[in-house]
């Protein structure tokens, strides 16, 4: 699937009032709004709007890492609980203490106020995730967050079945100045399967999804592979 870089829609101050005087208008000349049902149409993923700034998790098959958008929503944050859902195929991370078993440190501020983030690496956690997710070992997944309430507080949950996968391919192009041919790495893109055949949810299940995604059931997630043993934080790229 080609790349998108559709940006979101949003009305500025002066869109508005002159949408409001084309509604007076019409109404003072006696003239109705023409009524739009909603039913048929489809919601497109916001995986394939731009995700600069939003908070997401990028996940390899030996390590992980949340980005700095992530760092941002939860301000003051350094340790973080991960953990993971097999059934409902999610990843949560719930704020907590460093003397929570489990905590990983994700990320930090330095000196200057930048914050960095961290890779987490635990090649058991990631080989079990990849396998009940079938994904290929060879790409990259990156998933897109939401803010949710638990039982916990607020806490991010990713969906992984709406994981965008990146593949790396190698194409061949000519210097310009030595006519030399080189190899050229690049990065492709594709969104999940379930999106190839339609643009997306329909505008009342997307209404449902989104009041069912108020509360988070924190008691279904493990953390019992997240022993933290198995950790080894690094300094990580905000990819």
């Amino acid at each position: 699937m080609d790349k998108q870089n559709t940006k979101s829609f949003h009305m500025s101050q002066k869109e508005y009032e002159l949408l409001q005087q084309f509604v007076e208008a019409r109404m003072e000349n006696n003239q109705e709004l023409l009524y739009e049902e909603l039913e048929g149409y489809e919601v497109p993923p916001r995986i394939q709007f731009s995700m600069v700034n939003k908070p997401a998790i990028t996940l390899k098959t030996d390590k992980f890492h949340f980005n700095v958008a992530c760092l941002r929503l939860f301000a003051g944050i350094s340790q973080v609980l991960p953990i993971v859902h097999q059934g409902k195929k999610k990843i949560g991370v719930v704020p907590c203490k460093e003397e929570e078993a489990s905590s990983v440190c994700w990320g930090k501020k330095k000196d200057d106020g930048k914050l960095v983030v961290k890779d987490i690496r635990n090649a058991e956690l990631m080989k079990k995730v990849f396998d009940f997710m079938d994904w290929n070992e060879e790409c990259r997944y990156k998933v897109m967050g939401e803010i949710r309430m638990s039982s916990k507080g607020l806490m991010l949950v990713f969906e992984l079945e709406d994981a965008l996968m990146y593949a790396s391919s190698v194409e061949e192009v000519i210097d310009e100045e030595t006519g030399e041919i080189k190899e050229k790495k690049k990065s492709i893109q594709y969104y999940p399967d379930k999106y190839k055949k339609r643009i997306g949810l329909s505008y009342s299940d997307y209404l449902q999804a989104r009041e069912a995604s108020k509360f988070e059931d924190f008691s279904d997630y493990s953390d019992q592979p997240m022993d933290n043993s198995l950790f080894n934080n690094t300094a990580g790229d905000d990819a």
